[in-house]
């Protein structure tokens, strides 16, 4: 498991997006703004865990499980599971490394799939929309 502070960065109409610098790249995870409280935080913290168990006992104000698409030059794009409209985070962009060791280009593949929490101290618990109910 490995855990970053991000702070808010450009908003986009329907989520916020979050950065993090990790050795000199940018880890951007958005958030719709449905699944934030109303005061939204201007820092989260996220912990990125390969093993999909342990992870789940983990308390988080939001909790996602995301699926390995593709490659890029210095990140890995991964995909939230679902359908797009139950998806609590956006589609995250994470360095190559911030991802949880012994995942490294030289040792083997990226994690296929990951557990994504996310937490935010000081706020009220998130908006209550129907479509999370179920949860």
């Amino acid at each position: 498991m490995t855990e970053y502070v991000l702070v808010v960065g450009k908003p986009t109409d329907n989520k916020l997006r979050y950065v993090k610098r990790v050795d000199g790249v940018v880890f951007k995870l958005y958030i719709p703004k449905a699944s934030l409280p109303e005061t939204e935080p201007k820092r989260i913290t996220v912990c990125i865990d390969p093993d999909l168990e342990q992870a789940e006992a983990r308390p988080a104000d939001i909790k996602a499980v995301v699926e390995y698409p593709r490659e890029h030059s210095e990140t890995i794009h991964y995909v939230p599971r679902g359908a797009k409209e139950t998806w609590k985070i956006g589609e995250p962009y994470i360095p190559k490394t911030a991802l949880p060791q012994p995942f490294t280009a030289s040792t083997q593949p990226w994690p296929r799939q990951l557990h994504i929490a996310v937490s935010w101290e000081g706020h009220a618990e998130p908006r209550p929309f129907s479509r999370f109910l179920d949860e």
